[in-house]
């Protein structure tokens, strides 16, 4: 939302919105990339909780609940996001000629924090924003993972491969594409870090280049807030079909069977009747 404002800034050089609009645009830029993490951790929570407690999950997704996660997730990261928001302000720049006449005058919009909340800061960002999401996302697909493996049920053994050998696949785009965007943005947020804190003085630490690799890799979270949409899309179709071929081939092959005909019936009607007491409860 905030890229068209974030182009015409860096093309014209000169932020023309006035201080109203920078302070929203650091609100919702900044607000918008840990959202849009947070959204991706409790998605992932959603995902396991689906698959490996389903009537658990079914009871827990309601409308209430959803707006009440959004809202608690929406309040921490705006306490979070305050620093930056509060010294987000535009500052004028006199551009002069060789004889002294002023020659243009630029506005830039930026949060100019000072040198004794900077660190603390990005340090705080850092984990919040990307380490215990992170943590918390690999987990939670590592449980699923196992948790579909450890349910092959004997003779099936090749058939819940594949289905496992999918769902995993689908599981690693969406990981690999969150880590593809946002370690290479934290690393060159962390790595000027180093002079800060005097642990390294490199002469890279202050280049022309390093300020353009930063300016690069922070178009990345952008990327990965639009795409991640459609990889979990994608994921939520493939695990959706997969499980429904999973079971039309597993009732097929139990309608098949003289023996299981009649447990089949019962596992059936059990199935329906619990199905309907949950419509009935949530007035579906």
């Amino acid at each position: 939302m905030m890229i068209p404002m974030l182009l015409v800034y860096f093309v014209n050089g000169s932020w023309d919105f006035g201080f109203v609009a920078c302070k929203i645009f650091w609100t919702v830029e900044n607000v918008n990339k840990l959202l849009s993490v947070a959204i991706l951790a409790v998605m992932s929570f959603e995902r396991y909780v689906a698959v490996c407690k389903p009537f658990q999950w079914f009871c827990c997704r309601t409308r209430h609940n959803v707006v009440y996660v959004l809202g608690i997730l929406l309040f921490f990261i705006v306490l979070l996001c305050m620093p930056i928001i509060y010294y987000a302000d535009t500052t004028e720049h006199v551009i002069l000629t060789a004889n002294g006449t002023i020659a243009d005058i630029k506005v830039s919009c930026s949060s100019d924090l000072p040198d004794a909340i900077l660190p603390v800061f990005i340090l705080y960002m850092f984990v919040f924003g990307f380490l215990l999401p992170a943590l918390f996302v690999s987990l939670c697909y590592i449980f699923l993972i196992k948790h579909i493996s450890s349910k092959t049920p004997p003779g099936k053994a090749m058939l819940v491969s594949s289905y496992t050998n999918r769902v995993v696949r689908s599981i690693l785009r969406v990981v690999i594409f969150h880590f593809a965007c946002w370690t290479p943005f934290w690393i060159f947020v962390l790595v000027p870090m180093l002079s800060f804190f005097n642990i390294s003085n490199w002469a890279f630490l202050h280049s022309p280049s390093l300020a353009i690799i930063r300016l690069l890799t922070s178009f990345l979270p952008y990327i990965n807030s639009a795409g991640n949409w459609i990889f979990y899309a994608a994921l939520n179709r493939e695990m959706r079909e997969n499980v429904t071929e999973h079971r039309r081939r597993t009732d097929l092959k139990s309608r098949t069977s003289p023996a299981s005909k009649e447990s089949s019936l019962f596992l059936n009607e059990r199935r329906t009747s619990k199905f309907s007491e949950f419509f009935r409860r949530f007035d579906v």
